[in-house]
């Protein structure tokens, strides 16, 4: 978490609001098969060139109802730094040039190979990927640790487990009490 403190959030929900046409609502476009993979395609993209080039710090979140078990390999290329592919010939020179200034900058030549790898390295420096599933038990945590492993052995695992009532209460009554907000007596008007 302290790694992710002062990173932007980038969501596809975000992105298609950005890149959508006006007058057409985020759940409506994303919510569609056709061209589904051409705009995640697209989002991962523009996701890269803003973590690679303008060196962003940004945030993936990707929520369980997001994402299809097909499109998580597109996610583990973009964790693992395997996109070269994902971008043309015309594509890595734009981008090439785009870091120019910042590699001479660096005190190294200037290359397309230099240029593309500052880019990569700058991706992985900058970018962090959150999955958010429901819980651990539902169908595709399940899936996504069984298909993808290497996905999950690259990232960081938070769980967030649902606290009971008691539980609830005894951690705010002692933070209450830390405070001075709350007196040991009152306890016995919360509800157990």
């Amino acid at each position: 978490v302290a790694a992710m403190s002062n990173h932007g959030v980038f969501s596809l929900d975000m992105a298609v609001v950005k890149t959508s046409t006006f007058g057409t609502s985020a759940q409506s476009v994303w919510g569609k098969d056709k061209g589904r993979a051409q705009f995640l395609m697209s989002a991962l993209k523009s996701l890269c060139h803003r973590c690679g080039v303008l060196r962003e710090k940004l945030v993936l979140l990707l929520t369980a109802n997001e994402f299809t078990l097909d499109e998580l390999p597109a996610v583990q290329e973009l964790m693992e730094n395997g996109v070269s592919h994902w971008f043309s010939t015309e594509d890595r020179v734009k981008i090439s040039n785009a870091v120019r200034s910042s590699i001479t900058h660096a005190g190294l030549t200037y290359t397309e190979e230099v240029a593309w790898k500052f880019f990569l390295d700058n991706v992985r420096e900058n970018l962090r990927v959150v999955l958010l599933f429901p819980s651990l038990t539902c169908l595709p945590f399940h899936h996504c640790c069984v298909e993808f492993p290497s996905l999950l052995d690259s990232a960081s695992l938070f769980i967030d487990v649902q606290w009971t009532q008691n539980v609830l209460i005894e951690v705010a009554t002692y933070h209450l009490q830390a405070a001075g907000l709350f007196e040991q007596s009152a306890t016995h008007s919360l509800v157990r």
